[in-house]
């Protein structure tokens, strides 16, 4: 019998106890209320819990993938990967198919096109050959620093409060697969997903957006540097 089973059986137990006393009925009446909540609720720690552990063996498996690559920088969420290797001037993308197997895309810099930050589906930058990362949208944006952006949330007319989404999306140089997405927050299929969103001055978006400035950064110096070379 198990911890979970035993915890039941008493707290079946202790609600009769009180549905004997008198004067404890209606304190019984509650018990019996929690205890069908925590029954009915049951299922759904059970889910959270399988996710949680799915999610966490999935982003463990992604991070130890291609360790040959010496990747110099790599970011993973619950079913994707982007790694770059400055040397060998090398982009890579990692994704899990419907089959739950890895699919890998390699791209030298000089295949990048463009690179860009979306905040609810908002353009904040963008950064593309022969352009330096330019704002749009978002008071100072990514130019100006995590504290530019969440700062301009609540600029002009424009007053947010709450993010859904940080989302990189990068153009590559390939008709079978020309665009990569990166999400930086949960996901509707991982563990701390929020459909509401999160507060714009949250830890959860702080740190969201340093990593979309960090990754931004790469994109950037990538295509400065396919540049150069091709000149």
């Amino acid at each position: 019998m198990n911890n979970k089973v035993l915890f039941y059986i008493l707290y079946g137990v202790l609600t009769a106890f009180f549905y004997f006393m008198d004067g404890w009925r209606a304190f019984a009446v509650i018990l019996t209320i929690l205890g069908v909540l925590l029954l009915a609720t049951e299922p759904y720690r059970i889910r959270n819990k399988q996710l949680a552990n799915k999610f966490r063996n999935s982003v463990e498996t992604l991070k130890e993938y291609d360790k040959d690559f010496k990747a110099d920088g790599s970011f993973t969420n619950y079913n994707k990967k982007i790694s770059f290797n400055e040397s060998k001037g090398i982009l890579k993308f990692y994704e899990r198919n419907e089959q739950n197997e890895i699919i890998e895309f390699s791209y030298p810099f000089s295949q990048i096109i463009e690179s860009s930050i979306s905040l609810d589906n908002e353009t904040v930058s963008k950064a593309s050959r022969g352009e330096q990362i330019s704002g749009a949208a978002i008071g100072g944006v990514l130019a100006g620093g995590v504290g530019a952006i969440i700062g301009g949330l609540s600029s002009g007319s424009k007053q947010v409060t709450m993010v859904k989404s940080i989302t990189m999306k990068i153009t590559v140089d390939d008709f079978k697969n020309p665009v990569h997405y990166i999400d930086f927050l949960p996901g509707h299929d991982s563990p701390g997903y929020n459909p509401v969103g999160y507060k714009k001055d949250s830890d959860i978006i702080k740190t969201a957006l340093k990593k979309a400035e960090y990754w931004q950064g790469v994109m950037d110096l990538a295509i400065r540097k396919a540049n150069q070379v091709a000149h």
